[in-house]
């Protein structure tokens, strides 16, 4: 199956579609029971079913978002109190979730489902970069197949700069600006296919490499679609091969520019990497 979406900025929490997987970065300026509660609203106009993951310490039972949104504290509903250390996969875990509740949404009557992520919860594991990387591609990929409405928010004062430029890259849409912008979006396009947009380049030398790996491990192919990539680095290209070496996944890229054909013959990739595929 292969899901069209788009990626960019919004204008609004309230102007989202099914299979829209949303990162907002928040400062303290920002009202945020009043932005959620006009995303809310739009969900219950469109007979949409309310979801809420936050850290059960963050008092949203007092926040002014309305009746009928049911709270989830993703540590201790999906994740068995658990933190890193523990025996658990970010990616099936979450996005088993998200996929457990919208065909529970179904069977409920609703016609769909529409969730705010509080990533402050994240505070309660053991959480790396390249973690929540991954629990984001999970959480994009169970959004695009269900085409649910997720919104996952970001306060810039309980994340570093790196951690919020990661968080970016791995949301098709943004709702603000995300501080150290790495340049590129990776972004779920269906069963084994990925959307690659941007540039990558040296803002992005430790992060594509995680989220390659994390798309990669564990398929028996992978097809990233790269009509959108405006230019890749040498770094980057050796990742592309580096990562279908060590994962030994096969790489379909689509739609490679001729820049990136000629850069993988230059680097000499075609015999180290022989699993990878450059169409046109």
């Amino acid at each position: 199956m292969t899901v069209t979406r788009v990626d960019g900025a919004v204008s609004g929490l309230d102007t989202l579609e099914g299979g829209d997987h949303v990162a907002w970065f928040l400062d303290r300026t920002v009202d945020f029971a009043t932005l959620a509660a006009r995303f809310f609203e739009q969900g219950t106009a469109r007979g949409e079913k309310l979801l809420m993951f936050a850290p059960q310490r963050r008092a949203v039972s007092r926040l002014p978002i309305g009746g009928g949104v049911t709270v989830f504290d993703p540590r201790q509903a999906f994740l068995s109190g658990g933190t890193r250390a523990a025996v658990w996969n970010w990616n099936e875990r979450l996005g088993g979730a998200l996929r457990e509740q919208t065909a529970l949404a179904g069977a409920e009557g609703y016609r769909g489902l529409r969730l705010i992520v509080d990533m402050d919860w994240l505070f309660d594991t053991t959480a790396t970069i390249e973690q929540v990387v991954e629990l984001e591609q999970g959480l994009d990929e169970a959004t695009a197949a269900e085409k649910a409405v997720v919104v996952c928010a970001y306060r810039l004062e309980s994340f570093t700069t790196a951690e919020i430029a990661g968080a970016a890259c791995v949301h098709p849409r943004t709702y603000s600006e995300a501080p150290g912008e790495v340049g590129f979006r990776m972004w779920a396009a269906g069963s084994n296919r990925w959307h690659l947009s941007g540039e990558i380049d040296l803002r992005a030398r430790t992060i594509f490499p995680a989220l390659l790996t994390a798309a990669a491990r564990g398929r028996d192919q992978l097809r990233l679609n790269c009509a959108g990539l405006e230019f890749i680095d040498a770094a980057g290209t050796r990742a592309i091969a580096h990562v279908a070496r060590e994962t030994g996944t096969p790489l379909h890229l689509e739609h490679a520019a001729d820049p990136l054909r000629s850069l993988w013959r230059l680097l000499g990739l075609e015999a180290y990497a022989p699993t990878v595929e450059l169409l046109p």
